[in-house]
């Protein structure tokens, strides 16, 4: 017999992406807080957090990348508040449960409109 799987039945999920701009960053210890809002007329607002990491693997360093449409410098500091004002593509899981959806940030990738 194969392996069998069954998704809920009362849960759907999808992916989106959205043009977004970043209108806070906030740094709690070690990790950050992300708010993006939706430019598409729809005004969604979507939060999400990364660990505070200077590891050219981690979301942070990412999602940094992607703000600014270029690669950063060996050794270079960026302030992270010059970042709130800049648009990116904001790829969002979305789970829709009964009556409720629930967001979450998967990537953050460079702006191409």
């Amino acid at each position: 017999m194969g392996i069998l799987l069954t998704p809920r039945a009362d849960e759907l999920v999808i992916t989106r992406d959205y043009r977004a701009e970043l209108t806070a960053i906030e740094r709690n210890g070690n990790r950050l807080k992300w708010v993006f809002q939706t430019l598409d007329g729809e005004q969604r607002t979507f939060t999400a957090y990364t660990h505070y990491s200077t590891s050219h693997a981690s979301k942070c360093v990412k999602w940094v990348i992607a703000l600014l449409d270029r690669p950063l410098r060996a050794k270079e500091t960026v302030d992270l508040e010059t970042l709130i004002g800049k648009t990116a593509i904001v790829l969002v899981e979305i789970r829709k449960r009964k009556n409720t959806d629930c967001y979450r940030v998967l990537t953050v990738e460079p702006d191409f409109y």
